[in-house]
């Protein structure tokens, strides 16, 4: 199945992702194998690293990256310039500057928070992106607990969010977060999954056993829209956002 992956720290030395440039080849072997043919690379973005020069290496990154993919296994892979951002009250005024990245240069953001962030405050910080012109992505909303209750997930897209689960978080078997992520996609309440791989070990691209899942209990047209529809999206609204 054909993916595009759009939360992924595969550029090396820049986050906790990636060590350096043979880690990264390692991880794209690994991508090719799992049948990914784009990317949306998100290393994490935040009020503390925000700055022109970052998002300047992240884009140099993106173009070295593209050329050693050709280079060294004949691919011309599609590689698009993001970040994945934690967020705070400074986070649209430092969009504006320039500072911080949207994905592929769309109005889509990726938007991470700490893990016991209170509900209140994602929902106010979806409204406040929502407002500014932002489509604003919640990055692996497995992790926040808050999210878990009743109708909260629906009220978030209702208000302007889109959701993306992590594969690895649904190829869990029994344990609570898998089955939680499973009756999530069963609902029709996730919009992406992305692999949000950081190395060739523990957090690699697998995605195959997830696969049989999907295929086995989703609609053909909504695997297609998480693995790869949704993220043309983004890519087809790249040149929207100009700081």
């Amino acid at each position: 199945m054909k993916k595009i992956d759009m939360h992924c720290h595969i550029l090396p030395g820049i986050d906790d992702g990636s060590a350096n440039p043979k880690e990264t080849l390692a991880m794209l072997r690994m991508a090719l194998n799992q049948d990914f043919v784009g990317m949306i690379v998100t290393p994490h973005g935040s009020v503390r690293n925000a700055s022109v020069e970052r998002v300047q290496e992240i884009r140099t990154l993106c173009k070295k990256f593209r050329i050693q993919a050709y280079q060294r296994l004949g691919v011309r892979l599609p590689v698009f310039p993001g970040q994945e951002i934690m967020y705070s009250v400074d986070t649209r005024q430092l969009l504006k500057e320039g500072k911080l990245l949207t994905l592929a240069d769309s109005r889509y953001v990726l938007l991470e928070f700490l893990p016991g962030t209170a509900y209140s405050k994602i929902f106010s910080a979806v409204r406040q992106m929502q407002m500014a012109g932002y489509v604003p992505i919640l990055a692996h909303v497995e992790r926040y607990h808050v999210l878990r209750e009743e109708g909260r997930l629906e009220e978030l897209a209702d208000t302007g969010a889109r959701i993306q689960m992590n594969y690895s978080s649904i190829d869990g078997g029994w344990n609570n977060t898998a089955q939680w992520c499973k009756r999530q996609l069963k609902d029709g309440l996730v919009h992406y999954l992305g692999t949000d791989m950081h190395n060739s070990g523990e957090r690699s691209p697998q995605t195959e056993h997830v696969e049989k899942w999907l295929n086995k209990n989703l609609s053909e047209d909504y695997v297609w829209a998480l693995i790869q529809g949704n993220a043309r999206r983004i890519l087809d609204d790249r040149g929207s956002h100009k700081p």
